[in-house]
């Protein structure tokens, strides 16, 4: 396979994900953003994993960090809205 081609780390990183390996999963989404910085698909994912790793507090911080260069993106948007449901926050 090319190894400059996210999509293969994006599809083993959402088997990960639904698998609940979130070591794995993270450092496959680490080298798809690192392939592809302006997709907010991987950034959410990413964001989803450090929500199951850590804390919701941490991944909101990372999203409303990257919520500046993604500001119109609704998928981000939508993914803050969601961690501050789940974890209970207004």
């Amino acid at each position: 396979a090319d190894p400059l081609d996210d999509r293969p780390y994006d599809i083993l990183s959402r088997i990960y994900l639904t698998r609940k390996d979130f070591k794995r999963a993270k450092i496959l989404l680490s080298k798809a953003i690192e392939l592809e910085p302006k997709k907010p698909t991987y950034r959410v994912s990413y964001a989803q994993v450090i929500y199951e790793m850590e804390d919701a507090d941490t991944a909101l911080g990372y999203l409303r960090g990257i919520s500046q260069e993604f500001s119109i993106d609704p998928e981000v948007q939508g993914e803050i809205a969601i961690l501050y449901y789940r974890s209970g926050q207004m």
